[in-house]
């Protein structure tokens, strides 16, 4: 959409030569591509896993109806040749006719009504895609899809950009063992799934049959380095070709010259922010959420937890995402947040527990908010989980204290307050505060940009007063490659297309 070309414009990468030396230091393969990522995909189905590592992987294997230009923001086509709007509420989508699954089965508008009618039953997609009539879509004949809206949604087109919207082989799905869908997954993309070996890469190949344009090498290898310094030395020494999510220091590091590698920054589409379970009867209550807010230098925080690789963040949303306005910080003052306790009846303080993902940066989060919130009389005892329990505890509602954050990788403000609205699967981290979600209403079928803009910085002034959520930090999201590694393309949403790229020999 043009709306979002000028955040889009943004996030064009700066791209930091790290040495001076003009040669390209060789590749011992140069049919292969390795990519090492910084947590373990939990399945590879589209709508029911959120995370970034998931779409990272699902990037590659699966295609969209439509995709986003990343530098102008405009809409275009992937699966759908063309589409328009019939009104408001009906999308009538045109399919290409020359796609096929990598199994060999031909792409059908079947497909896509049967991947719409997993919308909302999918762990991932339940709340995303809220507004979509998947029930009454239907199939017009092998070719064509009428896509039925249930109001007025502005963000439909945007929404269907995201690897949550990834189609599936209805046919695939139906016919096979969960635990084998989850694993080997059969899609549409450019690179075909070959094995998966826990904790270590999952391998793909290249679709000679795909569709569009064919990657340039043969094999990609996706593996998981969870140590953010460890991924640097393996890019640094040539044991991966490109890496991402680098820590602070190594940002530094690598900005200060490292020889055959290059580095690349963009801003992110997400921030952190601190959760409360409204069903806690003392974090539900907001002088308390108040206190908390009050108690942390946020700044501090964020310098400790992430030096160079983050930035404090100033608003409930990202800077990047359309409608952003900036709030700024709560002001550090202890004595206020112990008197906002007294008065919510907790003169002595509490005790509670946060949930925390088993990533270096959230654990540092957690600890330095942890010695700064005891001087207040707030114990948090730190809980470390992976990812995958994380995210389960939190669509469960067993996470009461949390940090949490979602990439919205459509750009979109709807997207990013996914899991605030009201209506959401994530029950740890929904509001149903009356305000918030006649907002979010208003927000989502408002087809005005500039009424939709000030009815998210009405949101943003809202949640900032209220401390509904404690807006925490803005990462800078990071990627490092060997030198020879040519065409690549940073995204703001950690989902880089991988087969775009050619190595250089």
């Amino acid at each position: 959409m043009k709306r979002l070309a000028g955040f889009l414009i943004l996030m064009i990468c700066i791209i930091l030569p790290l040495s001076a030396a003009t040669g390209v230091q060789g590749k011992k393969d140069y049919d292969t591509l390795v990519y090492a990522m910084n947590t373990e995909p939990a399945r590879l189905d589209p709508q029911n896993d959120a995370l970034l590592n998931t779409m990272l992987v699902n990037k590659q294997i699966y295609n969209t109806l439509v995709v986003k230009n990343p530098e102008t923001g405009e809409i275009e086509p992937s699966l759908a040749k063309s589409w328009k709007w019939a009104n408001d509420k009906t999308l009538l989508v045109t399919l290409r006719d020359d796609v096929f699954f990598h199994n060999g089965d031909k792409l059908t508008a079947e497909d896509v009504l049967y991947t719409l009618r997993r919308f909302p039953k999918g762990k991932a997609t339940g709340s995303l895609f809220a507004s979509f009539d998947s029930e009454n879509s239907r199939v017009v004949d092998a070719a064509h899809i009428e896509i039925k809206l249930k109001e007025t949604y502005g963000p439909a087109l945007n929404m269907l950009t995201s690897m949550k919207a990834a189609i599936v082989s209805k046919k695939y799905c139906e016919n096979t063992p969960e635990a084998k869908l989850n694993r080997e997954p059969v899609g549409t993309g450019p690179f075909k799934f070959v094995s998966w070996v826990s904790g270590d890469r999952i391998t793909l190949k290249r679709n000679d049959n795909y569709w569009g344009d064919k990657p340039s090498y043969s094999n990609l290898i996706m593996r998981v380095i969870t140590d953010a310094t460890a991924r640097s030395i393996e890019v640094e020494t040539g044991g991966v070709d490109i890496i991402d999510t680098l820590n602070g220091k190594d940002i530094d590091r690598l900005e200060a010259g490292v020889k055959n590698v290059k580095l690349y920054t963009v801003p992110g589409y997400k921030i952190h922010y601190i959760t409360f379970n409204e069903k806690d009867p003392i974090l539900s209550k907001e002088k308390v959420r108040l206190a908390f807010a009050h108690a942390i230098n946020m700044q501090a925080v964020i310098k400790v937890a992430f030096g160079s690789s983050a930035i404090p963040a100033t608003s409930s949303m990202a800077t990047t995402i359309f409608g952003y306005k900036k709030e700024g910080f709560y002001e550090l003052k202890p004595e206020y947040s112990k008197q906002l306790l007294a008065e919510a009846g907790y003169p002595n303080g509490f005790s509670t527990d946060i949930i925390l993902p088993d990533v270096s940066y959230n654990i540092r989060l957690g600890e330095a908010m942890q010695a700064m919130l005891s001087q207040v009389g707030i114990k948090i005892n730190i809980k470390i989980v992976d990812a995958a329990t994380w995210q389960t505890m939190n669509r469960e509602g067993k996470a009461m204290l949390s940090i949490n954050n979602l990439t919205a990788d459509t750009g979109d403000p709807d997207h990013s307050y996914t899991n605030l609205y009201g209506k959401s699967n994530m029950l740890s981290v929904k509001s149903t505060d009356a305000v918030v979600n006649s907002l979010l209403d208003k927000g989502r079928t408002e087809l005005n940009e500039a009424k939709r803009k000030a009815i998210y910085g009405e949101l943003q002034d809202y949640m900032f007063k209220h401390a509904i959520w404690i807006h925490m930090s803005e990462p800078i999201i990071s990627f490092a490659t060997r030198s020879y590694v040519q065409n690549f393309v940073p995204d703001a949403g950690v989902q880089v297309d991988l087969s775009k790229i050619t190595i250089a020999h």
